[in-house]
């Protein structure tokens, strides 16, 4: 088992099942709040608070994310699937809204955890020629979790036993759990507390495939590191404030693109823009889902070729032209079937264009950009600003759906894509084809 676990293709599979259950837990919500609402007879705004809490419960994982680089890196993977597991257990036997909403709030605070832990660890074991394309398959099985939780979705809209929606996909967190046990160590994170000679072992298990040339710079650069105490991690901030800065803004514009609101609120926006069934709009979210999923594929045959700021340009722009077209039909047109199709193709080719560029491609960016001595640190930072940011924008996105319009909806989300796209230009630097340890030297130059 030991010996299999060190594969490429087994770690590829553990990771890419540990993205499927993030967008799965994400996305399942979209088919099951229709039948929460009836059951539990909530109101707009708490149904959009339920929704919101999968990102507000990520604060609190911010903040156990601290520990990151204190504890082993399996340690925190072992937490992030127990969490999992017990949010959708208190969610699913819920009998009050409060129930429901601490139950959301773990699988919220289990998410964002898990798609920090899942992404540092993968990034600090793959092969620098190769990292790119695994982050992102991540990132596709993310996706994939998505595209499947609205299959299951349409399969129940007749139906009352959303608690099964949820329920269905725990066989997975249980399966990963048992065999996180096997996963190797971290070379990177063993470096960085000083224990070289283990670190060295493990990335010769997991390097077969280099020469002996290639596994001689991999090693040089291990051994660069110093030993780096948690305690320290605040001083250094200071020190790299730039990639941490740039962290921090590319998770925030990330969110404020809205593509966590829109894949959760999904179907009640749709039925808001004219569609008039619960099936057509569930249809409607399985194909910005499934675009979503094919266009991530597309994301990782490209990311190691085009690089990350040209992808990121590419989605930004081609994302709020889409937006901005999508504000003017909401405004003009009448709530008609019509305007609901015209509204789902938009935000097919939008999502499309989102899921090629900056949602493909953030958490390769994110694990890239932050240097190892404040990874855990500068994830926190910027992921507890775009959590929090997060949260209001989507537990508030339909409430501002109803009070500003749609169409003046959308058209902040264009404004915010487009601040994406020149904030790329100006100031996202590109971190194809280096080690962690060249990207960080270059951070160190400046």
């Amino acid at each position: 088992m030991k010996s299999i676990v060190k594969t490429p293709a087994f770690i590829v599979t553990y990771f890419g099942l540990g993205g499927f259950i993030c967008g799965y837990a994400l996305s399942v919500i979209a088919g099951a709040a229709p039948i929460i609402v009836k059951e539990f007879n909530l109101t707009t705004g708490e149904i959009s608070t339920i929704m919101g809490l999968i990102l507000f419960g990520g604060l609190i994982a911010k903040v156990i994310l601290v520990f990151n680089d204190l504890f082993e890196r399996k340690l925190m993977l072992i937490i992030n699937l127990l969490l999992y597991i017990l949010g959708i257990l208190i969610f699913t036997n819920a009998h009050s809204y409060m129930m429901l909403y601490i139950g959301r709030f773990i699988q919220g605070g289990a998410v964002i955890m898990g798609t920090v832990i899942f992404t540092v660890y993968l990034s600090e074991i793959a092969p620098t020629k190769s990292r790119g394309k695994m982050i992102t398959s991540f990132q596709l099985a993310w996706t994939a979790g998505m595209l499947i939780a609205n299959i299951v979705n349409l399969q129940m809209v007749e139906g009352t036993n959303w608690q099964f929606m949820f329920n269905v996909i725990l066989i997975i967190p249980i399966l990963l759990l048992v065999l996180s046990l096997f996963l190797p160590k971290s070379p990177r994170w063993l470096a960085m507390k000083g224990k070289f000679s283990e670190a060295e072992k493990i990335l010769k298990s997991l390097n077969s495939s280099l020469t002996h040339e290639e596994l001689q710079k991999e090693l040089i650069l291990l051994l660069s590191k110093n030993e780096i105490q948690w305690s320290h991690s605040f001083a250094l901030i200071a020190q790299y404030i730039k990639p941490v800065l740039l962290a921090t803004a590319v998770l925030v514009l990330t969110q404020l693109c809205g593509i966590n609101a829109i894949m959760q609120t999904s179907v009640i926006v749709l039925k808001n823009c004219g569609v008039q069934s619960d099936f057509m709009a569930i249809f409607g979210t399985i194909l910005l889902t499934g675009i979503n999923f094919l266009m991530t594929i597309g994301t990782i045959i490209f990311v190691d070729k085009l690089g990350r700021k040209k992808l990121i340009k590419i989605g930004t722009s081609g994302y709020c032209v889409c937006m901005l077209i999508l504000a003017v039909s909401v405004t003009l047109m009448p709530k008609a079937e019509i305007t609901g199709w015209i509204s789902l193709i938009l935000m097919v080719v939008g999502i499309g264009f989102l899921a090629f560029g900056p949602t493909g491609v953030v958490y390769v960016v994110i694990a890239e950009v932050l240097p190892t001595a404040v990874r855990s640190l500068g994830i926190v930072i910027g992921g507890l600003c775009s959590v929090l940011i997060g949260t209001i924008f989507v537990s508030k996105f339909l409430v501002l759906g109803a009070w500003l319009g749609y169409g003046s909806l959308f058209l902040m989300i264009a404004v915010f894509s487009f601040l994406y796209f020149i904030f790329t230009i100006l100031f996202l630097p590109e971190t194809r084809g280096k080690s962690l340890e060249e990207i960080e030297s270059t951070f160190n130059k400046k």
